[in-house]
Formats: structure tokens, C-alpha cells, sequence
């Protein structure tokens, strides 16, 4: 609870030094997250949410996409000044399915499924889709899991099979077949079994076994940036590799080679979000400057 606060409080702060044309939707997405409650996504319901995303990020709005977010339980609010557009739960049907975010130009996403217990991850989404041409992100608006009445509830956006996750990153697939889906994640370093786990920064997979040159090359672009120890999952460590995360999963299927997972140890994640020299060096490898 007290990470979960202290995340909530993050994105508040960041809010409030925000320009007022930013800070209504990071304000609303601070008030997405305050509830904990979470119904399961029907398949159905995720297939129709695909194809509402995809109308999203080919550039439609107005009053018809809006009627039928409305259907799902979504608010569909537009800022044209700043030319952004998100989606939220309405305060009716708050089911911890996500909030979402979209702009026109860029051809990369990010993903934040585990904000709360990932620390800072949520408020490092933040960061960076404001300060690079990100053209959607994700957020994650209830904790991964909890327990509700002596139930354990499993919110996992990373590992659910039907969620707006993944109805979200196969409509961007579809719009950027060449594009990048950055999944945010945080580990800590003293808890790995590996003494490389343990000395890295980053650790970047793709959810194989057998990842594209490309990772490498981001791999090694980050650690220039950053001057950090950023390890590639499986040639340098056999951790965290994503293997079971069930978005990269669905990405293969549809033929998507663009989804990188992102580990990053809490000292990493604290200087990021404190440093907007860090913030642009990430930016300028993952895709969030044009």
C-alpha cells in the first residue's frame, strides 16, 4: 500500500509542475489509480477494444469513437491544442482495465503494467511520454494483484490472456508494423539469483529465447547513453526474460518482432526519474524523439 501511495503521489507532483494543458490528464490518470477494483476482461469485450484502439491511432475522434468507448465503459477526452486524446474508466465503471493515451506521429509505444509495485515506473511513463513523440501509452490503474475479502485478486496486465494490455498493443501492431512496444518494469538487484542480475542496470529481452540483433544494438546504445551495465536476456543473464509475459506472447502471434520488456534496477529507476539529462539519453535509444 505505502508504494502504491507513494507512486500515486509521484504522478500528482508531476502534475502539479506540469503545463496546465498536460496536467488534466496526469491528474486523471492519478485518479484512475485510486481504487482497487478489477473484473476480468471478457475475450469478446478485449477483440472489440482492439478494434476501437486501432480507430483510436489511425487518427479518428469525435462523437461516434466516443459513443462507442462509452459502451465499454470509457470516457474519450480530447485535448486539441496539445493534439492528445485518452481514455479512461468511467467513474461508474472503474473494472482496473487501464488508462490510455494516444497523439498523432511517432511510430513507438510505451507500457507501464506494473505501476505501484514496480516503483517510479509509473511516474517514469509519465516522464517520458511527455517528453518524447511516444504516439500511445499504457498504464496499469489497479496493483497487479490484492486481496479483496480474503480473495486474492490477479490484476497482472503483463500476464492476463485477455486484457486491454493486450487489445492495446495488438491495435498499435496493426497501425506500426515496423514500430517498438516498450514494456516498463523494475527489479531489485539484491533479490536476483545471479551475480550478473545483481550487477546490472538494465536488462532487455524480447519474451524469446533467441532475440533479433536489434536488442543488442539498443542494449548497447543505452549503456553508451547512460554509462550503465545493461545486459541482454539470454546472452548475458538467464533472468527476467519475459518468457511468460502473455503481451510479447500475443505480439508473436501476430507477427509483431517490436516488443522489448525493460527491467530496471531501483538505483536506475531513482535517476531517471530524477535526472532529465537521463530522460533524454533513454529517449534518443527508445524511440521517443523523432
Amino acid at each position: 500500500m505505502k508504494t502504491r501511495m507513494t507512486e500515486l503521489m509521484a504522478i500528482l507532483a508531476i502534475a502539479a509542475l506540469a503545463p496546465p494543458a498536460y496536467a488534466d490528464w496526469v491528474q486523471d490518470l492519478a485518479a484512475a489509480s485510486t481504487e482497487r477494483h478489477y473484473v476480468l476482461s471478457t475475450a469478446a469485450e478485449v477483440e472489440r477494444a482492439q478494434a476501437l484502439f486501432l480507430r483510436l491511432m489511425r487518427g479518428e475522434r469525435g462523437a461516434t469513437l466516443g459513443k462507442a468507448w462509452s459502451e465499454l465503459g470509457f470516457d474519450l477526452i480530447s485535448d486539441a491544442t496539445q493534439g492528445l486524446t485518452w481514455l479512461q474508466e468511467q467513474s461508474t465503471a472503474r473494472h482496473g482495465r487501464g488508462f490510455f493515451i494516444f497523439r498523432q506521429g511517432g511510430a513507438s509505444a510505451l507500457q507501464m503494467p506494473h505501476a505501484f509495485k514496480d516503483a517510479m515506473t509509473g511516474q517514469i511513463g509519465v516522464t517520458l511520454f511527455r517528453q518524447g513523440r511516444y504516439s500511445a501509452a499504457a498504464w496499469n490503474t489497479v496493483p497487479r494483484d490484492f486481496v479483496v475479502d480474503g480473495r486474492r485478486i490477479d490484476a497482472d496486465m503483463a500476464h492476463l490472456d485477455d486484457s486491454y494490455f493486450i487489445a492495446f498493443a495488438r491495435a498499435f501492431a496493426q497501425r506500426h508494423p515496423q514500430g517498438r512496444v516498450y514494456q516498463l518494469h523494475g527489479f531489485e538487484q539484491e533479490s536476483r539469483r545471479s551475480g550478473a542480475a545483481r550487477g546490472a542496470a538494465v536488462i532487455l529481452s524480447d519474451g524469446t529465447r533467441t532475440p533479433a540483433s536489434t536488442l543488442r544494438r539498443l542494449a548497447d546504445c543505452i549503456a553508451g547513453q547512460a554509462r550503465a551495465s545493461v545486459l541482454t536476456y539470454p546472452e548475458d543473464v538467464r533472468e527476467l526474460g519475459a518468457t511468460t509475459n502473455t503481451v510479447a506472447a500475443a505480439l508473436r502471434r501476430e507477427g509483431f518482432a517490436g516488443f522489448v520488456h525493460v527491467e530496471m534496477s531501483h538505483r536506475f529507476r531513482s535517476n531517471l526519474s530524477q535526472s532529465p539529462a537521463l530522460q533524454k539519453k533513454l529517449l534518443i535509444c527508445m524511440g521517443g524523439v523523432d
